[in-house]
């Protein structure tokens, strides 16, 4: 089971600064009661209800108190548009989570140490990359058991 607490600094008591009116903060404080509270129903319905439309508050939120307070945010996903989401700057902090073909150990590799993938994002979609398989596809390629591929068939052979 997975539980994600609240950032300090996202609580808001009578003292400091009014932020629960924000809009980004309070969908966070949505989703992070809908997710807490184990129901997948409900969650489901959530996502359903407010994915994508609200991601890019959320995304921004989390950017925005990752930087200001200092904290470092840990998520993951599968979510193609999570991915769109984020910012170029922060790509030097993203990790993909792969595990190779023939294989039960996952693995960990920073999205800057795949091979031409910051090249490539800069003329398509990561998304897209994402959902075509291309970063596991490339982590294969590199890091798998190389193959033999005959040129010609035995029966071709001369």
């Amino acid at each position: 089971m997975i539980v994600i607490v609240a950032f300090p600094g996202l609580a808001c008591t009578g003292g400091e600064e009014n932020r629960a009116a924000e809009p980004s903060v309070r969908q966070f404080s949505a989703w992070l009661d809908v997710f807490n509270s184990g129901d997948r129903e409900r969650y489901a319905k959530f996502l359903a209800d407010s994915f994508p439309a609200r991601l890019a508050l959320l995304m921004d939120l989390l950017d925005n108190q990752s930087r200001s307070k200092g904290i470092q945010v840990a998520a993951s996903t599968h979510s193609p548009q999570v991915l769109r989401l984020i910012k170029e700057e922060n790509l030097k902090y993203a990790t993909l989570a792969y595990r190779l073909k023939g294989n039960t150990e996952g693995r960990l590799k920073p999205l800057t140490e795949i091979p031409h993938l910051l090249d490539v994002i800069k003329r398509k979609d990561i998304a897209r990359l994402h959902e075509s398989s291309w970063m596991e596809n490339t982590m294969e390629f590199s890091e798998g058991t190389p193959k033999t591929f005959p040129i010609e068939s035995e029966a071709g052979a001369q």
